[in-house]
């Protein structure tokens, strides 16, 4: 009894150790057939010892769970090999290959200018005040919270903003106008494009504020798009230019204008006010082009109206140009026929 026992148990022992080096024969094979980083090393073959004395019972050739995660990471190691570099959210490299077709605008690019006369060449004859644009110079100390194109352009920049399709522009002309003095304006878009050019009317005038109203003919300007203006005099005569000139000494002054839409809230304030109070309401605003130019029509129906004096030596004191405040103002030029 004792023998039989003994022999059961050494028949069970061997049986389980064969069914155990079956079993890790194929966990072997099933991780050999897993690729390898690298191919410079052959894969050694295996001997199978041969077991006689015992017929394992049959195993399902399936990886075990951890041979499945080995092969789950080496799968995902060569798919993120496989895929470009790129934003890693979805939809993340068609981002990065195909950036959008219309990015934003930068608002914040410069609009330099000149905002006082200078001579291309030469000198004009001399004056106690300059050739002077009355637009603003975007500086540290400017009230940018006004409108916010305002407030993305740089510090320098001589800008100024208006709501409508055919602004009018104002200048100090510090020469009377003559047909020995000519006056040009010229009007370019942001790629240096010239949109419109004219010489301007002759006048007789004393020196003093100008404006010239872009004709209706030219095409609009365009809603935040910006634009390059210039008005130039000639102060050398054409008779009197001698034969190694080839254009006559002019000064000239530059700015920008930028069309913007108006703001709702601000035109029912606007539809509710009387011309003086729209001034002020555009210069409250940011719009330039209206504020100066609906005061200035006041001032020319009004000359001598002590309120609009005020109104409009405290507008030119915005832009720190109150030395221009008590120059008159004398005419509206048009384009000469």
């Amino acid at each position: 009894m004792i023998n039989k026992t003994s022999s059961e148990r050494q028949k069970s022992s061997t049986l389980s150790w064969a069914t155990s080096w079956a079993f890790a024969l194929i966990v072997a094979g099933a991780y050999a057939s897993i690729p390898r980083q690298s191919l410079a090393t052959p894969v050694q073959t295996q001997s199978t010892p041969v077991v006689s004395t015992v017929t394992p019972t049959p195993v399902e050739a399936t990886p075990p769970s951890c041979v499945k995660l080995q092969l789950a990471q080496l799968e995902k190691q060569q798919v993120q090999r496989s895929t470009p570099q790129g934003d890693s959210r979805p939809g993340g490299d068609v981002l990065a290959q195909n950036p959008p077709q219309n990015p934003p605008k930068d608002r914040g690019a410069p609009a330099p200018g000149q905002r006082t006369g200078g001579a291309t060449r030469g000198r004009c004859p001399s004056a106690s005040k300059p050739l002077t644009a009355l637009v603003p110079i975007i500086s540290a100390s400017s009230d940018k919270s006004q409108h916010p194109v305002l407030a993305s352009t740089p510090t320098g920049s001589v800008l100024g903003l208006t709501v409508v399709s055919h602004p009018t522009f104002w200048f100090y002309v510090p020469y009377s106008i003559t047909s020995e003095r000519p006056v040009e304006f010229i009007l370019k878009d942001d790629r240096d494009n010239i949109i419109y050019q004219t010489l301007l009317s002759e006048s007789a005038t004393a020196p003093g504020v100008v404006g010239f109203k872009l004709p209706n003919t030219v095409k609009p300007l365009e809603v935040n798009k910006r634009y390059n203006w210039f008005l130039t005099i000639a102060c050398t005569p054409p008779s009197s230019i001698s034969s190694d000139q080839q254009e006559p000494v002019k000064i000239f002054v530059s700015g920008w204008v930028e069309r913007v839409t108006l703001d709702p809230s601000l035109q029912r304030e606007l539809d509710k006010a009387t011309p003086q109070q729209q001034a002020l309401l555009y210069a409250k605003g940011g719009i330039w082009y209206e504020a100066v130019t609906n005061l200035a029509e006041l001032r020319r129906q009004k000359p001598n109206d002590v309120t609009l004096k005020a109104e409009w030596a405290k507008l030119l004191r915005s832009i720190n140009l109150e030395a221009i405040a008590s120059e008159p103002i004398t005419s509206m030029l048009t384009p000469k026929k």
